[in-house]
This record gives structure tokens, C-alpha cells and sequence, in this order.
């Protein structure tokens, strides 16, 4: 975002917003919406003595959402620190750490807690910070639903492939959760 005017976001209004969300807590500063509609949106910093704004509008030819105006210096900037704020909920909080996600993959919401503290100075409880470890699993390794399903097309498919092999894919027959799975060829 850091580019300023004229950058362009696929994902119209509500992809603005996600990325503005971000920009401003990977800043350190809180904004507040003038204008928050889906055709156009006008945000300025929260505190008021502050110059700082940016103002994004639809592109009607292709509801791209497009920054048309923006003053991205603070005069705030030293006095503003957050501790906790409800915009940044458990996918925001999850595209922050994404990267830890995918680099590894059995990180904790203890960990994306003093991540989120030491990083951005921004106090998540555990439970936003789990959900949010859970929507970027979900986002680089898909979910427990779909991989599930991909196993029985895989089992499927090995049946399908190899007429007379036996294939048996194990489930908890209380809770449905998978147990385990057996290929015979």
C-alpha cells in the first residue's frame, strides 16, 4: 500500500479495507473511516492534528477498487502506539502471519499472542490468535474438509486403477474424524 495513488485492488472495497487494516498495524497506527461505502472509501488517521489520509474509489469498467488521493505522511507517528484494536480479526491477524504458518506449520496461538505483542505491539487474546493460526492453515494448506476429500478420491481412484487391490479408509465411526487408511496391492 505503500505505493499510494492509483494502486489497484482486485478484490474491491473489501480487499481495500483488508489490506488498509494491515498497512495500518504493520504502521502502528489506528484509522478511522470518513466514508466507508461500496463504492468509495475515505479514511484518515485517528488522531486529529494529524495530515494523514487515503481516499479509494470503484473503478466502474471493472469494480476494481482504485486509490485515488492520498497524504501517507504522519505528523503522529511518534505518539501513536496501539495495544489492541477490533478491527483485526482472526483472518487479518492470520494473513499477518502467514508466513510463520507456512515456514511452520504446528506454530501455536501462545506464539501468534507474543508474535502479535513483540511485532506489533498489539494485545490479541488466545482465542483471536487460534482462530487466526487456524484461517492460515486453512489458507496455505487448505482445510481438514477438503483433504479428507481428496483421500477418498485418492482411495477411489486407486480402487478404480487396480481392479482386485483393497483399499480402506479408516474413520471414527463416533466423531467421523479420520483414523487411518490401508492399501493392499
Amino acid at each position: 500500500m505503500t505505493d499510494g495513488v492509483d494502486l489497484e485492488f482486485i478484490g474491491g472495497a473489501v480487499e481495500f479495507r483488508k489490506e488498509l487494516i494491515k498497512y495500518t498495524t504493520k504502521l502502528g497506527f489506528e484509522f478511522k473511516y470518513v466514508r466507508n461505502e461500496k463504492r468509495c472509501i475515505h479514511a484518515v488517521c485517528e488522531e486529529s492534528h494529524c495530515d494523514w489520509f487515503i481516499k479509494a474509489k470503484r473503478n466502474l469498467v471493472n469494480d476494481h477498487f482504485v486509490v485515488d488521493k492520498t497524504n501517507l505522511v504522519h505528523q503522529c507517528i511518534g505518539n501513536l502506539v496501539m495495544q489492541q484494536t477490533s478491527r483485526l480479526v482472526p483472518n487479518i491477524i492470520g494473513d499477518l502471519v502467514l508466513s510463520n504458518v507456512k515456514s511452520n506449520p504446528t506454530i501455536s496461538g501462545k506464539d501468534i499472542v507474543r508474535e502479535m505483542k513483540q511485532g506489533y505491539a498489539i494485545d490479541v487474546d488466545y482465542w483471536k490468535a487460534w482462530r487466526a493460526v487456524e484461517s492460515a492453515r486453512n489458507k496455505v494448506f487448505g482445510s481438514y474438509d477438503d483433504s479428507y476429500d481428496h483421500l477418498r478420491w485418492y482411495c477411489e481412484a486407486i480402487q478404480r486403477t487396480n481392479p482386485g487391490n483393497f483399499v480402506l479408509l479408516e474413520k471414527n465411526n463416533v466423531n467421523h474424524h479420520f483414523e487411518g487408511n490401508i492399501v493392499v496391492l
